[in-house]
């Protein structure tokens, strides 16, 4: 029995030893190494107390810094995704605590030794609700002549979340509308905000509920107050060939001021002072009063600034020139058919009224043709500033002939390439 123990004993000790022996190797060739990993693990936090909240949201932090110790062959397969770094709240009451940051990893081998930060401090406060009527601001104002009503807002109240001691600071909820100089009612959806006694903002509430809400502006024009069109009057004629193609105001509509009868008896429009367009052959831009009744004036700027666009009356004619010939061998002779053609032109009236028909020629190009009987294009060329329509008949018929004792093949009637048209 004694040796049978002692055998027991030996064999114990010899596993015991082979481990050693066998862990001693294997860290030989894959040593453990301890170090702070490079990605920061973000902080979950888990088990909020329910009815409670943080009153110092910004200040908790966000991520942890974490120093692991593994084996050499697991340091280049970590990933961020590895760790969980968790707060965890459960049955936390409401004031202030350090809680610590549990950072666990999913691979077994490796071990956290430290976390930095290793706790966060963290105030929890009751949750508290309260109601408050949304107040409107106007921050500016309607056109001239415009005045504000009594705004409404939909829905009228909205309810305030958050610690109670944010909470305690609101003293008001408004909702901000600019108007920009506006003559109609504005009706549009505003974010609202929480203020304090010092109309500052509260910040770290838990929640508006509703967080905008619609507002409608009404804007009403004063009474006395009128908005009229602007009607230009002019007085002559453009000069002959022209025409008159646009007439612009600006502004185009004013507001007149005066005794609410005074005004109320005007048509919808006021007139310019005669504008003198005699003879004009360009556009005209000038400044111009109004004419107004006694009584009645306008805001702002007494004049307005009339733009009449002149432009030419564009036409068209036609006109009979004959045909030249050019690009004709030294010696040849060529008759052309027909050996008039009928050009039409277009343009400004007064250019075409002033044209004279040497301007206009006619052109047929014979280069490079020899004897015989050709189609040929013909191309006119008329004064900058007037456009050649078409010519009628556009294709000329050329007989060319040689010089007499000239030696040359029989002439056919075949239509030969038109050569290309040369400016």
């Amino acid at each position: 029995m004694r040796n049978f123990l002692e055998n027991i004993t030996s064999a114990v000790l010899a596993i015991i030893l082979a481990l050693l022996v066998w862990m001693a190797a294997v860290n030989e060739q894959n040593p453990m190494q301890s170090g702070t990993f490079g990605e920061p693990i973000p902080v979950e936090i888990v088990n909020k107390p329910q009815g409670l909240d943080f009153v110092n949201p910004s200040q908790i932090t966000e991520y942890v810094q974490v120093s692991i110790r593994a084996p050499r062959s697991v340091w280049g397969t970590l990933k961020g995704s590895d760790f969980r770094a968790v707060v965890d709240l459960a049955g936390l009451p409401a004031g202030t605590h350090d809680v610590p940051i549990t950072v666990k990893c999913a691979d077994a081998l490796v071990r956290v030794e430290a976390v930095q930060p290793a706790s966060i401090n963290i105030r929890l406060e009751e949750v508290l609700e309260k109601v408050f009527e949304v107040r409107v601001r106007i921050m500016d104002d309607p056109a001239l002549g415009y005045e504000v009503r009594t705004p409404t807002v939909e829905p009228p109240t909205v309810r305030v979340i958050g610690p109670a001691s944010r909470v305690a600071q609101v003293q008001s909820v408004v909702a901000d509308v600019y108007l920009r100089r506006t003559k109609t009612s504005v009706q549009r959806d505003v974010v609202v905000s929480a203020r304090d006694a010092q109309d500052n903002p509260v910040a770290l509430l838990t929640a508006i509920d509703p967080p905008q809400v619609s507002v409608t502006v009404p804007v009403e024009q004063k009474l006395g107050y009128r908005d009229v069109s602007v009607s230009v009057i002019r007085k002559g004629q453009v000069a002959r060939g022209y025409r008159i193609t646009g007439i612009s105001v600006d502004p185009s509509i004013v507001t007149i001021v005066g005794s609410p009868l005074a005004v109320a008896e005007l048509p919808g429009y006021v007139e310019t002072l005669p504008l003198d367009i005699t003879g004009a052959t360009a556009d005209i831009k000038a400044r111009i009063g109004l004419v107004l009744p006694e009584g009645v004036s306008i805001l702002g700027d007494q004049t307005v600034s009339v733009t009449v666009s002149v432009s030419p009356i564009i036409d068209s004619i036609t006109i009979q020139r004959p045909v030249s010939i050019q690009g004709l061998h030294l010696g040849y002779t060529a008759q052309p058919s027909p050996a008039t053609v009928d050009v039409i032109l277009s343009g400004p009236l007064p250019k075409l009224e002033a044209l004279s028909l040497e301007e206009v020629r006619v052109v047929v190009d014979l280069f490079g043709l020899g004897p015989g009987v050709h189609k040929v294009n013909a191309q006119a060329f008329a004064p900058e500033g007037l456009t050649v329509e078409s010519i009628l008949p556009d294709t000329i018929e050329v007989e060319i002939k040689a010089p007499a004792g000239l030696v040359t093949p029989t002439a056919t009637r075949t239509p030969t390439p038109t050569p290309t048209r040369r400016p």
